[in-house]
């Protein structure tokens, strides 16, 4: 009743974008439709419709009355959605490359998304009239701001939004995303006009768009020897050289824009080019010990691993068969054929990435001193790829929220009554001993750790230590080329967990403007 007492107070104030977030953390919706397998779809409805009920607050003054008449449309399909024609967005299944702003994206997904614009800003910086949102409420203004408190709160409020509307670009990928990456290009205020109101010339060779955020996060990924590891992973980079552009009129337009396109063009970082590609260069695979060729390392086999071993059929190891029986199954070839044709793995490589594969579901793994799991494979219950979504806010504060952590988790499994995450590792190393592997994993996977932890942490539900230590098994880092030594098993403390999603959000809070997303 207390919980419900609190939405009506929040929604007399027509605080309602307080109110919806309250609603869905509170609820548990967003962590039910995460963890209990429903997926994406169902979660991004639930969003992209408080989303619309947003929208119309910030038409009018709308009260609750309003909205649930406008939901109860929605509902009975009595008030469409202006952009589609229906508040639940479907997927469309025609091949063709489809173009669209990221408004419109809301709620589609795609295999291959590729993201450009944000670059330049908005054209008529302060003269255009500007929404914000004063004492719970939302006003607007135009022109320059008088206040400097008011222009910095223009500012923040339009990095939040942006960065919210990347956010739902940048999650429209189901496979592979494409970025473009401007290196130590150097950032502009968005606001910057000249004179007559147009943008000065000097500011095309500055980044003054929203996706200043995204490129300031990748060029920290490029330039931190940390994320070594993680670059490997995750991303593939290509330079892109800017085509000269013809002037066809001979009025110096075609030069200008060339000019200001090779200022945005600089795809590739800052950073000596040999350096960089000895950074990058994959290591050698040890050999294997029938002679068989090694699965080449690198990034593109590392996601080749993880999507084979996400699709792979478990059951086809309920009987303990042998790899070679295992491998001639058709469940399991088709699985193979289909990865390795998607990521260019050569027919030679089968073999070793086979053997990977099998001994990752099959090697017994103690995760305790006195519990050994005989396999991945054979654990009580498995989830595989685990998206996950959670406020990064102190304690279980989420109306404070600064932002949110989404990712996923490689598997989840129940053993022994409790619950573990795991995440497969590709990395070579010179030796697999327990000091290394550790050392490495607590050297180059700190942080991911630390995210994952406070995410099962959250989807479970722990409410205290003695919970904690009932329910949370801890987390497994299993090295597929470092088999059967290569697994790491780490279990923090309850206390640590805490500290831990606390310290996230100190961090998240001190950077102002740029909440993580």
């Amino acid at each position: 009743m207390a919980r419900l007492t609190a939405w009506k107070a929040l929604a007399d104030d027509r605080q309602f974008e307080s109110l919806f977030h309250r609603i869905l953390d509170a609820s548990g919706v967003i962590r039910r439709e995460l963890f209990a397998g429903a997926g994406e779809r169902r979660l991004t409805n639930y969003l992209h419709i408080f989303d619309r009920l947003l929208e119309e607050t910030a038409a009018g003054r709308r009260g609750l009355r309003d909205l649930i008449t406008q939901l109860a449309g929605f509902i009975h399909k009595h008030k469409p959605d202006p952009e589609d024609g229906n508040i639940q967005r479907r997927e469309s299944d025609r091949d063709a490359v489809q173009i669209m702003t990221m408004h419109k994206a809301k709620g589609l997904e795609a295999e291959v998304v590729f993201l450009y614009g944000g670059f330049t800003g908005f054209r008529g910086g302060f003269r255009r009239v500007r929404p914000f949102t004063e004492g719970g409420e939302r006003v607007v203004t135009f022109g320059r701001p008088r206040r400097a408190a008011l222009e910095a709160k223009l500012k923040t409020e339009q990095a939040q939004e942006d960065q919210r509307l990347l956010y739902v670009a940048l999650t429209r990928a189901k496979s592979r995303l494409y970025l473009p990456y401007f290196g130590g290009l150097p950032e502009g205020d968005e606001e910057m006009e000249g004179p007559s109101g147009n943008p000065e010339p000097a500011v095309w060779d500055k980044l003054r768009g929203g996706y200043r955020h995204i490129n300031r996060r990748l060029r920290a990924l490029v330039e931190d020897p940390v994320f070594r590891d993680e670059r490997r992973v995750l991303f593939a980079g290509e330079r892109v050289p800017c085509p000269p552009d013809e002037d066809a009129d001979g009025d110096g337009e075609g030069a200008a824009a060339l000019a200001r396109r090779q200022a945005l063009a600089l795809w590739q970082p800052r950073l000596d080019a040999a350096a960089l590609a000895a950074a990058e260069a994959p290591a050698t695979p040890a050999p294997t010990t029938d002679g068989s060729p090694a699965l080449p390392g690198g990034a593109q086999s590392g996601i080749f691993l993880h999507a084979v071993l996400e699709a792979i059929p478990l059951e086809s190891l309920a009987d303990r068969p042998t790899l070679a029986d295992w491998l001639a199954m058709p469940a399991v070839q088709t699985v193979f054929a289909r990865a390795m044709s998607r990521f260019d793995r050569q027919p030679e490589h089968l073999a070793d990435a086979a053997r990977l594969v099998f001994a990752a579901l099959t090697t017994p793994v103690a995760l305790s001193p006195t519990v050994t799991l005989p396999g991945i494979a054979t654990a009580e219950k498995i989830l595989r790829e685990v998206e996950f979504l959670y406020p990064v806010a102190p304690g279980n504060a989420a109306a404070d929220a600064q932002g949110f952590v989404k990712g996923f988790i490689d598997f989840v499994i129940e053993a022994d009554g409790r619950t573990w995450l795991g995440d497969w590792k590709s990395d070579h190393l010179p030796v697999w001993d327990a000091a290394h592997v550790g050392a490495h994993v607590q050297a180059n996977y700190d942080i991911q750790a630390r995210l994952y932890a406070i995410a099962l942490v959250k989807m479970l539900g722990v409410a205290d230590a003695a919970d904690y230590e009932a329910r949370f098994g801890g987390m497994l880092f299993v090295f597929l080329r470092g088999l059967p030594e290569g697994v790491f098993v780490w279990r923090p403390t309850f206390a640590e967990v805490t500290r831990w999603r606390d310290e996230l959000a100190t961090t998240v809070g001190a950077r102002g403007e740029e909440p993580l997303s």
